[in-house]
């Protein structure tokens, strides 16, 4: 259930862009997939609210897990840590759901939108009106940033209805 709703079962489709994504390695691509397996599984078992599915303040990482996220390291398994006073909480920071809604070079502030909307608040978006290309990136040598991007994308009356709730969910993460 878990692998289905989390997307911890696309991680391995993930192919991020060695160029930008230097580090990134396939012991890092089982790590990602088995915290959030065991961050789930802890949730039932330690009969966690399902607040805490977004707002708990612990995850579960090897070293090499630890490394990525910048966490005190050094053990050979997962282990339970403290994400006191740390900036992540939950599943929403959890590197699974970062790399299933981003595109192999960067961020995705549309799939994270979508995400949220359709995992989580079971309230997908429609598809776009026919003859809209979707947008989540800037054209190239446009100078644009995708939040300048996404904000003239708003700015059309056949795109604004969807992305006015779309963008600032996905921007937030």
């Amino acid at each position: 259930f878990g692998g289905q709703w989390l997307s911890m079962r696309e991680v391995n489709g993930v192919i991020p862009n060695g160029d930008v994504f230097k580090t990134f390695d396939e012991s890092l691509r089982s790590s990602i997939a088995q915290e959030t397996s065991l961050f789930f599984a802890s949730l039932f078992k330690d009969a966690q609210p399902l607040t805490a599915l977004l707002l708990a303040d612990f995850t579960f990482v090897n070293a090499r897990l630890a490394q990525h996220y910048g966490l005190p390291g050094g053990q050979t398994g997962f282990t339970k840590v403290s994400l006191a006073g740390v900036p992540r909480l939950g599943i929403l920071t959890q590197e699974t759901f970062l790399m299933v809604t981003s595109m192999a070079d960067r961020t995705s502030p549309v799939r994270r939108g979508n995400w949220v909307l359709e995992h989580a608040l079971c309230d997908p978006t429609p598809a776009p009106p026919p003859g809209v290309l979707p947008i989540d990136t800037p054209a190239a040598g446009s100078g644009l940033t995708v939040r300048a991007a996404l904000e003239q994308h708003r700015a059309s009356a056949a795109c604004s209805p969807c992305h006015n709730i779309i963008d600032p969910i996905g921007l937030g993460l």
